[in-house]
């Protein structure tokens, strides 16, 4: 139901849109009598000359002129006002929230768009993770994913072939393994290297400096009862699904 205020701008805005739109519809009218029906023409020309009838649809036109630039121009300055208004909502809200909050809801914000955001290796980090161990001791490493995410395996096939083509492969895990075991690291890092406890390989170092500048965490040990089946002298690189 409508009340009474809006009622009123319901009609006005049905008057000025009728006067804007309809304005030049009697000179088309009186052209359109003037083809069809030469007799009324003649009746309209007798009780009312040309002369006037222009000078009235002309005077017409020009008012539905103004008011349509009239309304042009209100619905540009309501859109501009709308707008003002919104931002001094928005200024408001920030102002009320306190810095922590503000860091707080920034950091939550971050995380959830780190979360969508498919994990890839770009050309420049390829190219800078294979020079740097161009000279560095070899062995092999494996890539394990824990789960069955699709991003998780994407992403373990393009590590798989950056550590062969930087020259460690391993002979026994050529491909990606796929383990439903779960890790109790306590760490909530996406993927990171993993040996087996108190081993130690030599050339673990460089690899994870490497890794390291590409923005991958440092290094675990896994416990040898959580499912991987890694051997001493082994090490993987453990994938978890985001």
């Amino acid at each position: 139901m409508l009340d009474s205020a809006a009622l009123w701008e319901y009609i006005c805005a049905v008057v000025l849109n009728w006067i804007a739109y309809m304005s030049a519809f009697p000179l088309v009218l009186d052209e359109i009598i003037k083809w069809c029906s030469p007799k009324g023409s003649n009746w309209i020309e007798t009780h009312y000359p040309r002369a006037r009838r222009r000078r009235f649809e002309i005077a017409l036109m020009m008012v539905g002129f103004v008011i349509a630039n009239f309304m042009a121009y209100k619905g540009e300055r309501d859109a501009k006002m709308q707008a003002l208004s919104d931002n001094a909502v928005l200024a408001k809200q920030l102002a009320e929230v306190t810095p922590s909050g503000q860091a707080e809801e920034i950091q939550n914000l971050k995380a959830e768009l780190e979360a969508l955001t498919p994990r890839k290796i770009s050309d420049p980090q390829r190219e800078s993770f294979i020079k740097s161990l161009k000279d560095s001791p070899k062995g092999p490493i494996a890539v394990i994913v824990l789960g069955s995410s699709a991003e998780a395996t994407d992403f373990a096939n393009h590590m798989r072939s950056l550590f062969d083509t930087a020259g460690y492969a391993d002979p026994e895990k050529k491909t990606v393994v796929f383990s439903q075991a779960t890790y109790n690291g306590g760490r909530s890092d996406s993927s990171f290297l993993a040996t087996f406890p108190n081993d130690t390989i030599a050339w673990k170092g460089s690899v994870q400096t490497a890794l390291t500048t590409m923005g991958i965490p440092e290094s675990d040990t896994i416990d040898d009862k959580g499912g991987l089946e890694l051997k001493p002298g082994e090490i993987a690189f453990v994938i978890l699904g985001k």
